[in-house]
Formats: structure tokens, C-alpha cells, sequence
């Protein structure tokens, strides 16, 4: 009897379906990890924030941060307007690695001439700390993530029932809260599912979570707006982070309007 060198074509077709099969099954496992890693990741991007926001009200005598400045700190032109990540950015209180004054912004992203070059300047210096690890670098139409002076990718959403710089539209200091510990007030929230899903309402044009008021499709936590598949990260102004896919209970964005 003569010896059989190799598999025959059936062993291989059978083989190559075995390991097919295998695929398919681990592939969606795959997913679901990856997914949940950039969850994680995306609930240490916020901590993080929560913790150059707390430098920031530690450094300002109990003043929080504003949601919104027009102009911008270190300029008089009107038009240079900006909301809580460009504050964040701007402001030496929040103790941010990215930190730098209206100037060296200016240089090193308006001066980059076109829009394209604009967008990939600020991606490059601020991504690492705004930009939700699941949000994708350009809008589904290609578009990028706007902002009202220079476009730059952020994912979160900052609480609307914070004053602006000029001192209206909300809470000041913290010392204000009152009815509720700041354990359970909002700070900041997965927002560019819900920019991309309904751009029209206020709040998610103006870089915020909406209030607990507004209905239910545009909150975070609803099914076509979670950022991480089945989920959405929320952070509070105690530091904590929490991923929702339902309404907290008791829920207030303004719990010292109450």
C-alpha cells in the first residue's frame, strides 16, 4: 500500500469551513470586547476631566467652569467665542498637559491656513482628551465636529445648567448646590451620538447634555444615542463615573433650581 503524502482537497475544504465557522462565532466576541475597552477608556478620559475641572473650581474660588465665553479669554474680538473644552483648554486653573494661551492657540491652529489643516492641527493636540474613543474622527457625511472658532472633536457634552463666563444662564459656584450632594448632579455626558442623531436641538448644538427636562430621544442613555453600543458614560461632579442605559432615578441636571 502506498503512503499518503497531504490532506486531500475535501480535508482541506473541511478544514478551511472549521475554521469559518470559528470565525464567525469569536468575531462578534471580538467586537464586544473592543467596544468595551474604548468604554473603559472613554470613562478614564472623563475622570480625567473631572479632575482638571476640579483644579479649575479649587483654583477659582469655588467658581465653576463656564459652558460657554464670547469672546474667549485673552482676546476682545467678538466673534471668538468658545464652549467648556476650548474654557478648559484656555484656562491655567484647570492645570491641563494642553493647556496654552489664546495666542499659542491661535498659532498653532488658525495660522494653519485652510480648514482641512485646521481641523488636523486641533485633532492632533486635543483628541487625546476630548474625543470619545468611540466617536469616529469625521461625521457620517464627512463633516467634521464643529465648534464655533476653530473645529475641533469633541465628544462630551458639559452640563447647560452651568453659567456662561458672563455670569447668567445658571450656577455659579458650587457652593450653590443645594437639595441634592454634587454626587448626584451631572457634570459631563457621551454627546456625539446625540450630535449626530439630532443636531437641531439647543443644547447639543452649544456642546451640552440636554437638560432632564427636554424628551427623552435626545437624552444620552436613549437606545440610538449610547455611545458604547448598549451604554452611554456620564460623569458627576463628585468624580465618579457611571455607564446609563436608562434614566438615573431622581435625575436633575438643576437639582438647585428646585
Amino acid at each position: 500500500m502506498s503512503k499518503r503524502n497531504g490532506f486531500t482537497l475535501i480535508e482541506l475544504l473541511v478544514v478551511i469551513a472549521i475554521i469559518a465557522i470559528l470565525a464567525g462565532m469569536l468575531l462578534p466576541s471580538l467586537g464586544s470586547a473592543k467596544e468595551a475597552a474604548k468604554k473603559i477608556s472613554c470613562a478614564a478620559k472623563m475622570r480625567s476631566l473631572g479632575t482638571f475641572w476640579q483644579f479649575y473650581t479649587d483654583n477659582s474660588d469655588g467658581y465653576l467652569l463656564p459652558r460657554f465665553a464670547n469672546p474667549l479669554p485673552g482676546t476682545t474680538t467678538a466673534d471668538r467665542k468658545g464652549y467648556f473644552a476650548e474654557l478648559m483648554i484656555l484656562s491655567p486653573e484647570a492645570q491641563m498637559p494642553c493647556h496654552m494661551t489664546y495666542s499659542e492657540m491661535y498659532d498653532k491652529i488658525r495660522t494653519q491656513g485652510d480648514q482641512e489643516s485646521m481641523y488636523a492641527a486641533s485633532q492632533v493636540l486635543f483628541s487625546p482628551y476630548f474625543q470619545c474613543p468611540s466617536q469616529p474622527d469625521r461625521k457620517p457625511d464627512g463633516g467634521w465636529w464643529s465648534a464655533p472658532w476653530f473645529n475641533m472633536p469633541i465628544g462630551y457634552g458639559y452640563n447647560y445648567d452651568i453659567a456662561k463666563a458672563d455670569g447668567t444662564g445658571g450656577i455659579t459656584k458650587l457652593s450653590q448646590v443645594r437639595n441634592c450632594s454634587v454626587s448626584g448632579v451631572p457634570m459631563l455626558a457621551d454627546w456625539w451620538k446625540m450630535a449626530i442623531n439630532d443636531a437641531s436641538q439647543n443644547e447639543v448644538g452649544n456642546k451640552c447634555m440636554p437638560t432632564d427636562s427636554r424628551a427623552e430621544t435626545i437624552q444620552p442613555w436613549y437606545s440610538t444615542n449610547r455611545a458604547h453600543g448598549k451604554s452611554s458614560n456620564m460623569l458627576w461632579m463628585d468624580g465618579h463615573v457611571e455607564s446609563l442605559n436608562a434614566c438615573p432615578g431622581g435625575y436633575k441636571t438643576a437639582p438647585w433650581k428646585n
